[in-house]
């Protein structure tokens, strides 16, 4: 649980950080969890490993969910065919128990995070702005 200072904290955090910064936080999230999953799996921790994938289904699902897609044309409709096909995947993994579908997930997820590097990137060297 978090206290109310620190929440505050998290809130400012957000309110502050430049959006590409935060989908970079997320790409990052979703991946620490999807390894951590997978962990679970070989440990034979069942419960955990399905914690930590439906972690990541959520943090994918915020990721569609911002998705704009009347602005983002053809490349936010990839960006979306991407992130079902992650969640496709996830629910197959829990199922299954196959790391083997978490491994694909994660490598897109680490594709899409270095891409979003280049963004943040850009930013910080004025390139991009707000």
């Amino acid at each position: 649980m978090i206290s109310a200072c620190n929440r505050r904290y998290v809130e400012t955090e957000i309110n502050t950080t430049s959006p590409a910064r935060l989908v970079l936080a997320l790409y990052e999230g979703a991946i620490n969890f999807s390894l951590r999953a997978k962990r679970r799996m070989g440990e034979g921790d069942w419960a955990g490993k399905g914690e930590l994938i439906g972690k990541t289904i959520d943090i994918v699902f915020e990721l569609n969910k911002s998705l704009d897609m009347a602005a983002g044309g053809e490349l936010a409709a990839n960006f979306r065919r991407l992130y079902m096909y992650c969640i496709d995947r996830l629910l197959e993994a829990n199922m299954k128990k196959d790391p083997a579908q978490i491994d694909a997930v994660i490598r897109v997820l680490c594709t899409l995070k270095e891409g979003w590097e280049g963004v943040v990137k850009a930013e910080t060297e004025g390139v991009l702005t707000r």
